[in-house]
């Protein structure tokens, strides 16, 4: 259910064990709320970060950019 190998994971208990029909939705809803996260993380601090040119950005402040609503 770990939504980073999901992706690969999963096909791969397919074939191998029984899955419960309950687990193939829940991870991929699991996979695509993780991308809707972090694809929003990502397109605030690029904002923030194309006005902030000549400065390497803190992971510190990248936190607090993603988390700026």
């Amino acid at each position: 259910m770990f939504p980073l190998t999901s992706s690969s994971v999963l096909p791969l208990r397919l074939l191998l064990a029984e899955v419960a029909p309950w687990e193939v939705p829940l991870a991929l809803a699991l996979l695509a709320g993780v991308i809707w996260v972090l694809r929003r993380a990502a397109g605030k601090i690029f904002a923030l970060g194309m006005l902030m040119y000549g400065k390497e950005p803190t992971i510190r402040e990248m936190w607090r950019w993603a988390r700026e609503e």
